[in-house]
């Protein structure tokens, strides 16, 4: 079965990855012997040049989503770790679980389907991963009713 789309998990969300960049930041330019606009030049030519987006780093799981008749189903391929910190080099190995089903029903409208979707993948998600935080806002922009057709 081919997958329909990849849905990435991330260790956290964009804020606090933005929060954790920035603490960082204040810890690393703290007690300079500068003034504190020479300190705000410094950061800011680090957010340009150290910076390096949330979405690309820091995926801790990949849920793919394939279409078996009638029924989205979910495999979810975890990284090779116990903790996640800031940084971490995921290890993706061939540890592929089910994580849920969902029939589709063409009685239902797209956007009940995007619900029905989001709903399996969040009651995985809260069973093994709480405190990750996944993207859901392109799933609406593929037509489910159209694929089982």
């Amino acid at each position: 079965m081919d997958s329909i789309i990849a849905i990435p998990m991330y260790r956290v969300s964009p804020g606090k990855w933005e929060k954790e960049f920035e603490e960082i930041l204040d810890k690393k330019y703290q007690g300079f012997d500068a003034t504190e606009e020479q300190i705000e030049k410094y950061k800011e030519r680090a957010r340009r040049t150290e910076y390096y987006h949330w979405k690309y780093n820091d995926v801790v799981a990949w849920i793919e989503l394939y279409l078996d008749f009638s029924v989205v189903k979910a495999r979810a391929y975890i990284a090779d770790k116990k903790v996640f910190r800031r940084g971490f080099h995921p290890i993706y190995k061939d540890n592929s679980k089910i994580g849920f089903e969902v029939r589709i029903y063409k009685d239902k409208d797209n956007n009940e389907i995007v619900s029905d979707i989001i709903s399996g993948i969040e009651s995985w998600r809260k069973h093994y991963h709480k405190s990750r935080w996944i993207d859901y806002s392109f799933l609406s922009s593929i037509s489910w009713i159209d694929l089982v057709k």
